[in-house]
């Protein structure tokens, strides 16, 4: 279940690191893993959903559950699903 929705300004590579002129949803679960994330038909413990990949029908957002994961950069779920909004790309593969 969805605890807590946040809405940031989207963070950047470059100074200031913000701009507030768009703005991402951050939908935090306190689930494992997210009702909203499944991939392959598992469920995952984060996912980010931004413009190009359903169209520009759905704002920028991601979903955070409360598992440990930390992938194979070294980050947290939080931070892997914060580059995926930041490039707007999938880079898994």
């Amino acid at each position: 279940m969805i605890i807590e929705i946040m809405l940031i300004c989207s963070l950047t590579d470059v100074a200031p690191m913000y701009d507030c002129n768009e703005m991402w949803e951050l939908h935090i679960s306190d689930q494992r893993y997210p009702n909203h994330c499944k991939l392959l038909g598992h469920y995952v413990a984060g996912c980010a959903y931004f413009n190009g990949i359903y169209g520009n029908i759905i704002p920028m957002r991601m979903y955070v559950g409360t598992s440990d994961y930390i992938d194979y950069y070294g980050m947290t779920t939080l931070e892997h699903e914060i580059e995926h909004l930041k490039c707007r790309c999938d880079w898994h593969g």
